[in-house]
C-alpha cells in the first residue's frame, strides 16, 4: 500500500464498531524558547532495526505498520498527516492490525468508502487478535482513509483496534 506524503486523510473517528466519535488533531511541533528566541522541533518516532517502534513520537500516517501502536490525538479533527506511535509496551490507545487498498474506480463518495473500510477492517480483525481479545466487546475499530483529493494515486485504508475501557498495553496481537 502506498500513500502519498503530503496528503491529508480523513480519519473514522474511534468508537464502538460502526460508531463515529470525536478524534483529535496532532501537535505537529513542539515550540521552546532558546536563547532570545524560538525554535520548532517535533519529537520523532524511531524504529529498532526490526522495525519495531522503539521510541515514542509522531509518525507520518503513511509510516504506519502492521503492528504499532498509536495514541490519538487529544482535540477533534477529520484529518491528519501525523499520529503519535508509542512502543506497544507502553498504554496506547490503539494498533494497528490490517493495512489494505479499496478497489480501483471512480471515487464512490465519502460514504461509500466509509462503509468498505468499516467492512474490509471488520473481516479483518478476528484474524489478527489474540483468543483473549477475540469475545472483547471493548474493542472497536477505526480506520484512516483516503478522501476524494487523494482518491486517484491513494486507495489505502489502515484499520486499527482500541478499546472502550481505555488504555491497551501490550499488543493484542494473537
Amino acid at each position: 500500500m502506498t500513500h502519498p506524503s503530503s496528503d491529508e486523510i480523513p480519519v473514522k473517528q474511534p468508537g464502538r464498531k460502526g460508531h463515529l466519535l470525536a478524534m483529535a488533531g496532532i501537535a505537529l511541533g513542539v515550540a521552546g524558547l532558546i536563547g532570545v528566541g524560538i525554535a520548532f522541533s517535533a519529537e520523532r518516532a524511531d524504529r529498532a532495526d526490526s522495525g519495531v517502534v522503539i521510541d515514542d513520537g509522531d509518525m507520518s500516517v503513511f509510516s504506519l505498520r502492521l503492528g504499532d501502536c498509536v495514541d490519538f490525538p487529544a482535540e477533534n479533527t477529520a484529518s491528519l498527516t501525523e499520529i503519535a506511535a508509542v512502543p506497544c509496551a507502553q498504554p496506547h490507545d490503539g494498533e494497528v492490525f490490517a493495512e489494505l487498498d479499496l478497489a480501483d474506480g471512480a471515487y464512490p463518495g465519502n460514504d461509500a468508502v466509509q462503509a468498505a473500510a468499516d467492512k474490509e477492517c471488520g473481516d479483518r480483525l478476528a484474524a489478527y487478535v489474540s483468543a483473549s481479545y477475540e469475545a472483547d466487546e471493548s474493542i472497536y475499530i477505526t480506520f484512516l482513509y483516503p478522501h476524494e483529493e487523494s482518491w486517484k494515486k491513494d486507495r489505502g485504508v489502515t484499520c486499527i483496534a482500541g478499546s472502550d475501557q481505555g488504555k491497551l498495553t501490550g499488543s493484542i496481537k494473537g
